[in-house]
């Protein structure tokens, strides 16, 4: 199974939109950018769309993990921890 490759990014709401949050992919050569989702609803919306453009970085790290054998290295937990940090789970 495959996903959109590259960092996701929480775009500015649109206006008439307040509700939802655009996710896309990083801007291509030729200045557009991929959609990923959107995420609708007021209760935790926010948090919702930073977990979700946090996925292909904890995708990444779990395989790389995985690989190494479950040992991690000081770059690894770095990531590890940029991301509980991004998501506030400390």
């Amino acid at each position: 199974m495959g996903y959109t490759k590259g960092d996701w990014n929480i775009k500015a709401l649109e206006r008439g939109h307040e509700d939802r949050i655009k996710i896309a992919s990083d801007v291509t050569e030729d200045g557009r950018f991929e959609l990923v989702c959107f995420v609708h609803g007021a209760r935790n919306r926010e948090a919702n769309a930073n977990l979700i453009a946090q996925s292909p970085r904890m995708a990444e790290w779990i395989a790389k993990v995985a690989k190494q054998g479950f040992v991690t290295f000081p770059e690894d937990r770095k990531v590890a921890k940029e991301i509980i940090q991004t998501l506030d789970l400390s």
